[in-house]
């Protein structure tokens, strides 16, 4: 079963997104607080290996992964959520 964040594409309506390539993106909060208008924001980028996002959406809605692009996910810094279900398929895989 597909985690409640993902079951908005099953939505009708929404069966033409996958296929339009527009995938959202979400940041960690380092620290809470109030953002305004003028505020400073800094983005520091990853310290470790990252890939793309279009690529982790479109390995979500690909069939029959490879152990080595499940594994390529996995050494990314992604969500728990997104690592938790990465896994189980892995553990498909390998048995």
């Amino acid at each position: 079963m597909r985690p409640p964040w993902r079951r908005a594409w099953a939505i009708p309506n929404c069966q033409t997104l996958p296929a339009a390539e527009r995938p959202g993106l979400y940041c960690r909060v380092i620290q809470v607080g109030m953002l305004q208008t003028g505020a400073n924001v800094s983005w520091q980028p990853a310290t470790v290996t990252t890939i793309p996002l279009i690529e982790m959406f479109r390995d979500y809605y690909a069939t029959g992964l490879s152990e080595k692009s499940l594994r390529r996910q996995l050494a990314a810094p992604i969500s728990l959520r997104a690592r938790q279900e990465i896994e189980a398929q892995l553990q498909k895989i390998i048995g």
